[in-house]
């Protein structure tokens, strides 16, 4: 029981949130890195992004798009 409470607590862990700072180069070589997985996915018909990852690399993408527009870089 008590392993089963340690791993619970460890999943919820996941959960908490970080600030990260990094330039948006960075964050296109991340959401370039996302964008070239799912195309591999794609490819090879495997689901290497599960739920959890397809999301977020739908965020990173808005995020990428809206820190351009901010810039005035289209």
């Amino acid at each position: 029981m008590i392993h089963v409470m340690e791993a619970d607590r460890k999943l919820d862990l996941l959960d908490t949130r970080v600030k990260l700072n990094i330039s948006i180069n960075d964050l296109r070589i991340v959401v370039n890195s996302f964008r070239a997985l799912a195309y591999q996915m794609e490819l090879e018909d495997e689901p290497y992004l599960d739920a959890d990852g397809l999301r977020l690399k739908e965020r990173l993408e808005s995020t990428y798009k809206a820190s351009l527009a901010r810039l005035g870089i289209h």
